[in-house]
């Protein structure tokens, strides 16, 4: 069963609790981490970034920063397993991802919101949203 959410075993990008995971540059240092992934990036400062989607807008916040990123969004492409939203933020480009993740018994949720110089991951437990 698929419910409003999703389509095609993808969620939506709206309607999903994301929640930080890493910010990471295009080298692929990790420059910020939450709680949960300093385990795996001991030596990366630790942090909280947050993302809002709402009727057709992105924003990518932090609490020492303030607003990183913010735009409107497009559906730009969407398969099976994974859907790719685009939006212009500051004059760059920017691509948001969804992809969706099965584990045994449930589904994680990947949203990664990137410009090509940085990137933001949030993940979601989107067990019951996903088919």
């Amino acid at each position: 069963v698929c419910l409003t959410a999703c389509s095609s075993g993808v969620p939506h990008i709206e309607g999903v609790d994301w929640k930080f995971a890493i910010r990471q540059s295009a080298d692929g240092t990790a420059e910020l981490v939450s709680p949960d992934m300093k385990v795996y990036y001991p030596d990366a400062p630790e942090g909280e970034v947050s993302i809002g989607i709402s009727d057709g807008v992105i924003s990518v916040s932090d609490e020492d920063r303030g607003t990183l990123t913010e735009g409107e969004y497009r559906l730009a492409d969407k398969n099976d397993i994974r859907a790719v939203y685009l939006f212009e933020s500051n004059g760059a480009e920017w691509t948001a991802v969804v992809s969706v993740t099965k584990h045994w018994d449930m589904h994680e949720g990947t949203l990664i919101v990137s410009n090509g110089e940085i990137s933001y991951t949030f993940t979601a437990d989107i067990t019951g949203l996903s088919d």
